[in-house]
């Protein structure tokens, strides 16, 4: 199962944003965690004029902000830094991309061996320590759980099945953003979405709702 770790920098970084760009940053991070490797762009992205380093894009690439890793072991990702999108604000960029690669220097991956590598938090003990810190924080991130659920989702489906949003849009009758909208996660779909995506795509959707939250599990083929 892939692995999103934070660097204690990154992650004092991160708590230092806004409560809407903690929100961004979280359900993109997210996404990096439950799918690795299989996260498809627009979610993530290399960054260019380095070696390895890449980063996870809030809002598909719409939000101001960035986190930046590297992989350090097969499906183990370390965060090392959080900073500006290169439009917003350029000097922040390179200063944070400058940061994200002296903190991760140390993760060397040699034929899958990762030298001084030691697990620090993941992704979703970094939201668990800022949500028990701020109510108003928690209380949108709780909310909207079914959304980052089924976005996992929908991008595992497209992944697996090497669908672009726009041959997906086109399956289930709507528009592009529309898919974008939902792969982002950040509002929770409606029962008539949910339906549509099972009957258009001819897949069960089972979701299940506790007291500890919400899950969405993997989208299964309906039987014949």
């Amino acid at each position: 199962m892939p692995k999103a770790e934070w660097r204690a920098e990154a992650e004092a970084e991160l708590a230092a944003l806004p409560r809407t760009e903690q929100l961004s940053i979280g359900r993109a991070a997210t996404k990096l965690e439950a799918l690795g490797s299989q996260l498809p762009f627009p979610h993530q992205s290399a960054v260019r004029g380095t070696t390895g380093l890449r980063e996870v894009r809030p809002k598909s690439g719409g939000s101001s902000r960035r986190a930046f890793y590297r992989r350090i072991a097969p499906e183990v990702f370390k965060i090392g830094a959080v900073g500006p999108e290169y439009l917003v604000n350029r000097k922040g960029f390179d200063r944070s991309i400058c940061l994200a690669e002296q903190r991760l220097s140390e993760f060397e991956e040699y034929e899958g061996v990762t030298m001084a590598y030691k697990e620090s938090k993941t992704t979703g003990e970094v939201m668990e320590g800022l949500v028990e810190r701020d109510p108003k924080l928690r209380q949108e991130w709780e909310r909207t759980a079914l959304a980052r659920a089924v976005a996992i989702e929908i991008i595992r489906y497209r992944a697996e099945n090497d669908v672009s949003q726009a041959e997906l849009a086109k399956r289930l009758n709507i528009h592009q953003p529309a898919i974008a909208m939902l792969e982002e996660g950040e509002h929770n779909p409606s029962i008539a979405i949910l339906r549509r995506l099972s009957e258009k795509l001819g897949v069960n959707m089972t979701i299940n709702i506790h007291s500890g939250g919400v899950d969405v599990e993997p989208l299964t083929k309906e039987s014949a």
